[in-house]
C-alpha cells in the first residue's frame, strides 16, 4: 500500500515502455523541485520521492516483498527497464514532501490494538493532543486503512478498497472512523521522523530506557504476566485469549488505575514485554498490574495450574515486593 497526493499531477498515465526513468527523474528534479514518481503494474508498485538536489526515498513492493532506500531506487529502474509500468509524477509541496518521503521508515509506538477495546475517537485526541507526525494502520483480513497524521493534524486517509488513493472529504474520514469502530480491527500506531528533523538515537534510548530499578520492577512483572499467559494458552476451558483477557482486565480497572485504560495506549504488553508511555510511578503501574493478574487469576479458575509458579515468582522477587507494599 503505497499512498502519495495526486491531488497535483504533472503528468499521468505514462508507460515505461516510452521512457528512461534515470533521464526523466533527473528532468523534473530540476522543473518541478519536489514530488514524486509513482510506477505500478498488475503485481508490484513503487515510488521514488524527490527535490531539486536529492531523492529522498523510494519503495518498492510486490506480492511476497518489500524494499526501500537505495535499494527500492535501484530495482525501481531495472524492473522500469524490463517490463511494461504505468507511470505518474506528482508534484508534492515542500512542506509535506518529507512527510511522505518518510513513511517507509516509520516506527511502531503501539502495536495491534484491538478496536473492541481501545476508543479510537479518544485515541485519535491523545494523538493530536502530542502532535503525532504519523498514521495509524487499521487492518481486517486483507483489508487495511490509513489515517495520516502531520503535526497532530488529521491531514487524509486512504483505503485499500478505493486504491489506495489519498482522500482528505471529511465525508470519507467518518466512513474509516465507522469501519474501524464497526469492524474488530487490528490498528497499530506509527511515528514518522524525517531525516532532516533535529533528532537522534540516543535522545529515544535516553527516554525509554529507565533507572535499573524500573528495569528490574518490569522484568519482575513480564515474567509474572507470561506465567499466567501460558497458563491461560494450557487451559482447555478457557476459549479467549490472553491478550484479551488481559485489555478486558484493564479496561475495568481504569477507574483505579487510568494507565491501564486501552483508551490512553499509556501502556501495553506485547510479546512478553512491557511498553509504559505513561509518567506513573513504578508503585502505583505495580499495584495495577498485580490486582489485574490476581483478577484474573481469580475468575478463570487458574489458582491450581499457577501455583506452583507464583511460588517461585513470589520467592524470588519478595524483595521488591515487600519495598513496594504489595501482596500476591
Amino acid at each position: 500500500m503505497i499512498v502519495i497526493p495526486n491531488e497535483d499531477p504533472v503528468f499521468e498515465e505514462l508507460n515505461t515502455y516510452y521512457l528512461d526513468l534515470n533521464r526523466m527523474l533527473e528532468h523534473f528534479r530540476g522543473s518541478i523541485g519536489t514530488g514524486a514518481v509513482h510506477v505500478q503494474s498488475r503485481d508490484s508498485e513503487g515510488a521514488i520521492f524527490f527535490e531539486s538536489d536529492a531523492i529522498l526515498s523510494a519503495t518498492f513492493q510486490t506480492p511476497s516483498d518489500e524494499l526501500v532506500g537505495q535499494n527500492a531506487v535501484e530495482e525501481i529502474v531495472k524492473q522500469s527497464s524490463e517490463s511494461h509500468y504505468t507511470v505518474n509524477i506528482y508534484r508534492i509541496a515542500q512542506s509535506g514532501i518529507h512527510y511522505w518521503a518518510n513513511i517507509p521508515f516509520a516506527t511502531p509506538i503501539y502495536k495491534d490494538l484491538s478496536s473492541e477495546f481501545t476508543d479510537l475517537q479518544g485515541l485519535i485526541k491523545k494523538l493530536q493532543q502530542e502532535e503525532l507526525t504519523g498514521y495509524i494502520l487499521a487492518t481486517l483480513d486483507t483489508d487495511q486503512s490509513r489515517l495520516f497524521f502531520q503535526g497532530g493534524e488529521l491531514i487524509g486517509a486512504a483505503y485499500s478498497w478505493t486504491s489506495d488513493e489519498l482522500n482528505r472529504d471529511p465525508q470519507k474520514l467518518e466512513e474509516i472512523f465507522s469501519w474501524i469502530q464497526e469492524n474488530k480491527t487490528l490498528f497499530s500506531v506509527y511515528r514518522i521522523v524525517p531525516a532532516t528533523a533535529d533528532s537522534s538515537e540516543d535522545e529515544v534510548e535516553v527516554t525509554a530506557e529507565e533507572t535499573v530499578e524500573a528495569d528490574d520492577i518490569y522484568a519482575m512483572l513480564e515474567e509474572l504476566l507470561e506465567k499466567i499467559e501460558k497458563a491461560v494458552s494450557n487451559s482447555r476451558s478457557i476459549k479467549d485469549e490472553f491478550s484479551t483477557l488481559m485489555r478486558r482486565k484493564f479496561l475495568e480497572k481504569a477507574n483505579d488505575y487510568s494507565f491501564l485504560d486501552p483508551f490512553a495506549a499509556e501502556f501495553e504488553y506485547n510479546d512478553g514485554k512491557i511498553h509504559n508511555y505513561s509518567n506513573v510511578d513504578e508503585d502505583e503501574i505495580v499495584k495495577g498490574v498485580i490486582q489485574s493478574a490476581k483478577e484474573i487469576v481469580s475468575e478463570n479458575d487458574l489458582e491450581k495450574s499457577v501455583r506452583a509458579d507464583l511460588d517461585a515468582w513470589r520467592a524470588n522477587y519478595s524483595s521488591y515486593l515487600s519495598e513496594l507494599g504489595v501482596e500476591i
